[in-house]
């Protein structure tokens, strides 16, 4: 290891003597955020004592503007949240997790997929549930879709109780839910890699905008593009 200080408080090395990089500090954020499994506590807590109400404009911008002092999300650290985390999940909720598709060596049955899904759930049974994974929408379209979803809400939105009055049924063919249709999935049991990360309705929005899908095989701009191609619309129904 010749040329190699090793009393350079700057170079650190593992067991092995092999020289590995300095931890990176956490970039400083407004909200005291050093792990980013704190996100969900923090945004909750600055969100009420900036009293901005959730689920509108307002909570959306505020959400957008804190995320931009994070620079970016660990999405390992992000689903730590112990409080947070459900052994299995309900119709009309939000939830996060890490999933190994089915048909991942098939690029004919399954030309991308993602592995962070980001899900509301229509309904289950005991093999899958159906749900709307948001990441299939562009950001803009995730928030503008949420937002007509929340006139199915069963409560308040800063209510912990309060879920989406929300099935496929619900959504089927309805006008100002045509977006749905491109991001509805089924997700099997057996294929999900780690526990529910459960998100109360206050922090959908937040949800929405993470930046935490992980695609295969494609890019997220190509979902995007080939959802509003081939998705577009369905046999619609005025309501």
């Amino acid at each position: 290891m010749a040329g190699i200080n090793k009393d350079d408080p700057e170079i650190l090395f593992n067991f092995t003597g092999n020289r590995r990089r300095p931890k990176k500090e956490p970039e400083p954020n407004s909200l005291g955020i050093k792990n980013h499994s704190e996100i969900w506590a923090k945004f909750a807590a600055g969100l009420s004592s900036d009293d901005i109400k959730a689920g509108t404009k307002a909570s959306a911008e505020w959400y957008r503007q804190k995320l931009k002092e994070l620079k970016t999300v660990n999405t390992n650290q992000l689903m730590t949240a112990r409080d947070r985390l459900r052994q299995t999940g309900i119709p009309g909720q939000m939830y996060i997790f890490f999933y190994d598709a089915k048909f991942k060596n098939d690029a004919k049955k399954l030309p991308y997929w993602d592995r962070v899904p980001c899900v509301l759930i229509l309904e289950k049974d005991k093999d899958s549930f159906l749900s709307l994974n948001l990441h299939y929408l562009r950001v803009r379209d995730r928030l503008a879709l949420l937002q007509k979803l929340y006139s199915l809400a069963t409560g308040p939105l800063d209510n912990e109780q309060t879920k989406l009055r929300l099935s496929y049924q619900t959504i089927k063919g309805v006008a100002r839910y045509a977006t749905a249709r491109r991001c509805i999935k089924r997700h099997l049991f057996s294929h999900i890699k780690s526990r529910l990360l459960w998100v109360p309705a206050q922090q959908y929005d937040l949800a929405a905008l993470l930046p935490i899908a992980r695609w295969e095989r494609k890019t997220a701009e190509y979902v995007y593009q080939d959802g509003a191609k081939n998705y577009a619309t369905w046999s619609t129904t005025k309501k």
